[in-house]
């Protein structure tokens, strides 16, 4: 495997693969928001409440918010166009970069939402 100072200089000197990496990158980042939603969708742990019945046990919602951030940021450095790391192709355009954006921007509101659903089990 190369080191990442070689990967950084085909970056900037290879066109041809520097689309690649931004493609495997648009691609990593599409798992980590499929494996966000599924997350989400996982219901806490129920333990018994002190006045009866059940209650969601607070350290399962926080294991899955964690697992949530961290994929969130994960997923966050693998949009480079958002997150200013420079590396555009030659022949990107503005709607490429502002359909980034707006995914991105979806993206963060979907969690602000899902965020507070887990809340709300609480």
């Amino acid at each position: 495997m190369p080191h990442v100072s070689q990967v950084y200089r085909w970056l900037h000197s290879h066109p041809e693969f520097r689309e690649s990496y931004r493609v495997a990158r648009a691609v990593g980042a599409s798992v980590l928001f499929d494996q966000i939603l599924t997350i989400a969708d996982e219901e806490p742990s129920r333990i018994p409440a002190s006045g009866g019945g059940w209650r969601y046990d607070p350290v399962s919602i926080q294991r899955l918010k964690l697992r949530i951030d961290a994929r969130r940021w994960l997923a966050s450095s693998f949009l480079p166009r958002v997150h200013g790391l420079g590396f555009t192709t030659a022949d990107s355009s503005v709607a490429d970069a502002e359909a980034s954006e707006k995914n991105a921007r979806e993206f963060f509101e979907l969690l602000e939402a899902l965020e507070a659903r887990i809340q709300q089990g609480r």
